[in-house]
């Protein structure tokens, strides 16, 4: 009886014990392996004509750690190490051999965007339900946000825009916040020659909010100056169209009974009578005909300013060719012209162009392959396997190269694109990182 008691006693003191740990306040969680990938959910490359470096985002999508990361991989580095393999397909394990910088952000981050100066990046970041902004040299490819350690966490202040109750009513900042665009404030009617950027953030309930640029202590720094709702729920993603100035929302296909048929888009506008301030408008609606679904859009592209769109569809799973509005701000129609069959679980779309062509291409993550499509025609180019997890897409026009984020395994993938001109298939030739892979994520 009395070891029983023991046995009882003892095992009280580890369930205590684990109950303490468990609700410890002061436990910061793991940190993230430096120079590692996980789940890269989006990719950019700087400066984009001619490429130095490329920006990977990791969103820690299984929290696993207690923070995200954002990582800047030197290209020429890479391209070398491509030269130095020589085999038709080479595989570096090891990240760091890249790695010229890295910064720690909030988890669940979804996007990220350049400054119309190429200095800095923003990013919407899910678990602080805000916006985080990161000076980036782009010479060096150095990151700074006023953080301590190696690799450095950002500091509180670059994790959040400050509030402009200067502007009007009083907003915040409400909603998973999902992606993001920047553009010049001067194109929207502000000073015309000032160097600041207005920032256009979607998010998840179907509001949009609005920051701007200010000169504080002679640094440019993001305030939150307008919020706008009303749009369609469960945001999944948008596409800025930089011409327009609108960014247009995709919505998944959530329930029957509250079924989304069209896109809806917002615009910007510089408050004249106060600097440093601008509106949101609405900036039109697009209805889907002709199509049997027309339920869930996913990505979109802008060409002929806007008058020629390229809609990326769940439901049907294709590519649209659209036709632009002649009245944007009005509701329209739109008829496809061409209709180009994708993979199941298209993610993202990106536009390749040179020597006066164009070609599209599609991540399709349930697919697990990228679809290659005419960009005139609408016909299939290509499709390429071997990616276990394809979803965020960056092109860099001057080696004629294709980055891949791999979700599913955590690494990056580089395709040759070159041979599209010549009417071949594109090439799958590295890979960059070793593989995790996630087995929930089929």
């Amino acid at each position: 009886m009395l070891e029983k008691r023991k046995h009882g006693l003892y095992g009280c003191a580890l369930f205590a014990l684990f109950l303490v740990q468990a609700c410890w306040l002061e436990n910061q969680g793991v940190a993230p392996p430096p120079q590692k990938l996980n789940f890269p959910v989006a990719l950019l490359l700087v400066p984009k004509a001619s490429p130095r470096f490329l920006l990977a985002v990791s969103s820690n999508f299984d929290l696993r750690y207690r923070a995200g990361s954002l990582h800047v991989l030197s290209v020429q580095a890479m391209e070398q190490a491509l030269r130095n393999c020589g085999k038709e397909f080479c595989t570096f394990e090891e990240l760091g051999d890249f790695v010229v910088s890295e910064a720690l952000i909030g988890s669940h981050a979804s996007d990220i965007a350049l400054s119309s100066r190429g200095d800095r990046v923003y990013l919407p970041v899910r678990s602080e339900v805000d916006l985080t902004w990161i000076d980036v040299d782009p010479e060096s490819g150095a990151l700074f946000c006023e953080g301590t350690g190696q690799p450095q966490v950002c500091a509180p202040r670059r994790r959040s825009a400050l509030r402009g109750g200067d502007c009007g009513a009083q907003v915040d900042i409400s909603g998973d916040p999902v992606t993001i665009a920047v553009g010049r404030l001067a194109e929207i009617g502000g000073p015309k020659e000032s160097p600041a950027d207005y920032i256009l953030m979607a998010h998840r309930n179907g509001r949009v909010t609005l920051f701007v640029e200010r000169e504080i202590d002679g640094e440019l720094v993001p305030v939150l100056v307008d919020a706008m709702g009303g749009l369609p729920n469960d945001v999944v993603n948008a596409s800025f169209d930089a011409e327009s100035g609108r960014l247009w929302t995709h919505s998944a296909f959530v329930s029957a009974f509250r079924p989304v048929r069209e896109i809806a888009s917002v615009v910007a506008f510089a408050d004249g009578e106060r600097p440093g301030c601008a509106r949101l408008a609405e900036g039109g609606r697009l209805s889907l005909v002709g199509v049997d679904d027309g339920l869930e859009s996913r990505d979109a592209l802008f060409r002929e300013g806007g008058r020629r769109i390229y809609l990326l569809m769940r439901r049907p799973e294709a590519l649209l060719f659209l036709e632009g509005p002649a009245r944007p701000f009005v509701p329209w129609e739109a008829r496809p012209a061409r209709v180009a069959h994708v993979g199941s679980g298209p993610a993202q779309l990106e536009a390749m162009e040179w020597d006066g062509r164009r070609w599209l291409v599609v991540s399709c993550f349930d697919d697990r392959r990228l679809w290659f499509i005419d960009g005139e025609r609408g016909s299939t180019q290509g499709v390429l396997p071997g990616v276990q997890g394809p979803y965020a897409l960056a092109f860099d026009p001057e080696r004629k190269w294709l980055w891949v984020a791999d979700f599913r395994e955590s690494v990056l993938y580089l395709v040759d694109v070159a041979p599209l001109a010549e009417n071949q298939e594109p090439r799958l030739v590295a890979r960059f990182g070793r593989p995790r892979p996630a087995q929930v994520l089929r």
